[in-house]
């Protein structure tokens, strides 16, 4: 059983997920992160902090499954 709130959590992190990916290959690379972000008034270090954060095991290009993980 899941605790509340996670598959709405889950859905959020894919329909963000889903905005970033411009490629559509199921797959977040960091220049389509950054230029998302950028596009929605982020600077470049708050970028690089939340990369950062988001980055569960280290590495970027990220599928959808460690992007939730780290939402």
């Amino acid at each position: 059983m899941q605790p509340a709130g996670d598959e709405g959590d889950a859905a959020a992190a894919a329909a963000m997920f889903a905005q970033m990916d411009s490629e559509g290959n199921g797959v977040l690379d960091s220049s389509e992160f950054q230029s998302k972000c950028s596009d929605w008034g982020m600077d470049d270090a708050s970028i690089d902090r939340l990369l950062v954060a988001l980055a569960t095991n280290g590495d970027v290009p990220k599928p959808l499954e460690e992007f939730e993980c780290g939402w």
